[in-house]
C-alpha cells in the first residue's frame, strides 16, 4: 500500500514539472512575441526619424496661411496612410488664454475613405490652409497666437503611428483683429477658399 502511494506521489510530482515547463515555454514565446512588437516599433521609430516636417504661419492682411512640408529622406519606399480625406490639421489658439480661434477641421466635411501616399527619397508632401480672419464667427483679437500643426497620418508601411507623429507649433502675432471689420462684404479678398492641398 505504501508502495502504491510512493509510485503515486513520483507520478504526480512528475506530471508537475512537465506542467510547469510547459507554462514556462509558453511564457517564454510570449515573451518572443512581445520582443517582435517592440522590433516592430523600433523600425517604425526609426522610419519617423527619416522625415522632416516644417511648417509656418504668414500673417498677410486680415488672412494667415498655413503651411506644412514632410520630407522623405530615407533610402527605401514608404507608404503613408491616412484614416480618410483628410490630410492635415491646424488648432490655433491665443498664447495667453489657450482659447481656440480657429480650427481647420471644424465645421468641414472629409470623405471617409482610406488615402494613402508612396513616398520616394527625397519626396515631399506640401498643404496650405488659410484662416480668413475676417470670416471668424467670433472676434479676433490683436495680440499673439499659437498654431499647431500636424498631419492625421495613422500609419507608417501598415505600422501604427503614433498620434501625431508629424507635428509643429508656431507662433504669431496679429496687430489687427476683427472689430472693426464689420464692413467686409462677401466677396471680398477670397471668400470662399478653403485650405488646397
Amino acid at each position: 500500500m505504501k508502495r502504491w502511494l510512493f509510485v503515486l506521489l513520483i507520478i504526480s510530482f512528475g506530471v508537475g514539472l512537465v506542467a510547469c515547463n510547459g507554462n514556462g515555454e509558453a511564457s517564454g514565446g510570449s515573451e518572443e512575441s512581445e520582443n517582435e512588437g517592440n522590433d516592430s516599433n523600433n523600425e517604425t521609430g526609426d522610419l519617423v526619424d527619416s522625415f522632416s516636417f516644417d511648417g509656418e504661419a504668414q500673417v498677410e492682411d486680415k488672412r494667415v496661411v498655413f503651411n506644412m512640408t514632410l520630407t522623405y529622406e530615407g533610402d527605401e519606399p514608404v507608404e503613408l496612410t491616412f484614416p480618410s480625406g483628410q490630410k492635415f490639421d491646424v488648432n490655433v489658439t491665443q498664447a495667453d488664454t489657450e482659447k481656440s480661434a480657429y480650427r481647420y477641421s471644424a465645421d468641414r466635411s472629409f470623405t471617409q475613405a482610406i488615402q494613402t501616399e508612396n513616398l520616394e527619397s527625397g519626396d515631399t508632401l506640401n498643404y496650405k490652409d488659410t484662416w480668413e480672419i475676417s470670416e471668424s464667427p467670433n472676434t479676433v483679437e490683436s495680440g499673439k497666437y499659437q498654431a499647431e500643426l500636424w498631419l492625421t497620418a495613422n500609419q507608417l508601411n501598415g505600422e501604427e503611428l503614433s498620434e501625431r507623429a508629424f507635428s509643429k507649433t508656431v507662433e504669431f502675432e496679429l496687430t489687427q483683429g476683427t472689430k472693426d471689420a464689420d464692413d467686409h462684404q462677401p466677396g471680398e479678398d477670397g471668400d470662399g477658399e478653403e485650405g488646397n492641398e
